[in-house]
């Protein structure tokens, strides 16, 4: 606190003794500057050593300001970075480790995947049945039965074939490549120009899109996809190309074509 004082000079006059700092207040008064009082005589190491001590706690003093406000400026940086590296990786996986899902034991590994469904860019699988789509859905749906032990085939919800080949084992199917049939028969009917294609065996076709849909709510997809304004319309739209976190469906078709899974279909 800034203030100032006065004491009689030897005139008797008043003179004002300007005061910086109530640290120099106290210097003062332990001096016997103020209140009229006059300075100690024969004391002056006993000043000085308080002279001292006053500077090594005003030191120490400074010392706490400065490395408090450091560590401020630390955490200050720390946060910026985390809001840059967000910015730089808006999208991560949740979890990046192999983990052992379902009665079969399937190796499953996350991933991002970016979606190309034919709004900017398209995959050999977009569009009508020709040789190149057919050619790559052939690819995806040459799995799907696989081999079970004995104690797998008991916890199944229903009885299941014994391997023909190998009886010692049984067979069930990757529920995912029974999915792909489906769509994949529904592709062929949407696209047909045949109404012989296009309508044969209602029965199946119904089947299959109860199926996809049942399929589709069972798994229930919790990724969220980013949506954008449309002014013109006055309404909402998905981003359909988004990045997604998606199981590598790439090494679970190669575990499901692997010797020791895979059940061979020829009889």
């Amino acid at each position: 606190m800034f203030g100032f004082s006065v004491r009689k000079d030897k005139h008797g006059q008043y003179e004002k003794i300007n005061l910086k700092h109530d640290d120099d207040t106290d210097s003062l008064e332990r001096s016997g500057v103020i209140d009229g009082a006059v300075s100690f005589s024969g004391e002056g190491d006993t000043s000085a050593t308080k002279e001292s001590s006053i500077g090594v706690v005003r030191f120490y003093r400074h010392l706490v300001i400065i490395l408090t406000g450091v560590n401020l400026l630390m955490s200050l940086a720390t946060v910026w970075l985390g809001i840059a590296f967000t910015k730089r990786v808006p999208y991560q996986l949740t979890k990046n480790d192999v983990e052992l899902v379902g009665l079969a034991e399937v190796p499953v590994e996350m991933e991002l995947y970016r979606f190309q469904t034919g709004v900017r860019e398209s995959t050999p699988f977009f569009g009508p049945p020709n040789a190149t789509t057919d050619a790559a859905w052939g690819t995806i749906l040459n799995a799907g039965l696989i081999k079970l032990t004995p104690e797998q085939a008991d916890t199944l919800s229903a009885p299941t074939a014994k391997d023909q080949q190998d009886p010692t084992y049984y067979v069930g199917i990757l529920e995912v490549f029974h999915q792909l049939h489906c769509l994949n028969t529904l592709r062929l009917r949407a696209f047909a120009t045949d109404p012989k294609v296009q309508f044969a065996d209602p029965g199946h076709t119904a089947h299959c899109f109860e199926y996809i849909r049942q399929s589709l709510m069972c798994l229930a997809d919790v990724n969220i996809a980013p949506i954008s304004w449309n002014e013109r319309k006055r309404e909402y739209a998905i981003h359909w190309d988004a990045t997604r976190q998606c199981r590598n469906f790439e090494k679970i078709h190669a575990w499901a074509l692997d010797k020791n899974h895979k059940v061979s279909e020829d009889v």
